[in-house]
Order: structure tokens, then C-alpha cells, then sequence
């Protein structure tokens, strides 16, 4: 393995020919934190279960005090029109 994060290599103009064994890296470790102490997160099953954990937030702010996500598994209802629901980004 290189010494070059796998979010570094994932940039690397290098990979774009042929970035299926990258691909698979990434399938084998869906979640892989790198040298900055940030986490690289790369498939949707991984996404889904971080987005909907409430342990996991970018807010400081105690669970009281936090807004509603417009999670539908949370409310139980939707209160948006239309299929698709937006995700917070992370500050």
C-alpha cells in the first residue's frame, strides 16, 4: 500500500485511466480515516447508516436544543413534497 492517503489517491490525475482497482480499495474498507483525522466514506450503505445515526452530528448544540433533520424515519411523516429529500451537509 502506498504511503498516500486513499482520498489522495483518489484525486490523483494518475488513477483516472483505470480507477476500478481503487474502486475496489475503497469496497473493502467503506470507511478509512485518514492522515488528517478526517474519514473517507465510500459506499451508500456506510453513507446511509452515518447520516441517520444520532450519535453523529456537526452540531455542538445538546440534543434539545438541535433543529429537526426532515428525517422521515425520525418524524414518521413527510414535510416536503415530492420523492427527494435533502441530506445536511457538514460544516
Amino acid at each position: 500500500m502506498s504511503d498516500e492517503t486513499l482520498f489522495a489517491q483518489v484525486l490523483a490525475p494518475k488513477n483516472r485511466a483505470d480507477p476500478y482497482p481503487l474502486y475496489a480499495r475503497m469496497r473493502e474498507t467503506p470507511v478509512s480515516r485518514q492522515a488528517d483525522g478526517s474519514y473517507l466514506v465510500s459506499t451508500q450503505a456506510a453513507l446511509r447508516s452515518l447520516i441517520f445515526d444520532p450519535r453523529l452530528s456537526s452540531e455542538d448544540l445538546p440534543p434539545s436544543r438541535r433543529p429537526a433533520t426532515g428525517n422521515p424515519q425520525r418524524t414518521g411523516s413527510s414535510t416536503r413534497s415530492g420523492t427527494a429529500w435533502s441530506m445536511p451537509t457538514a460544516r
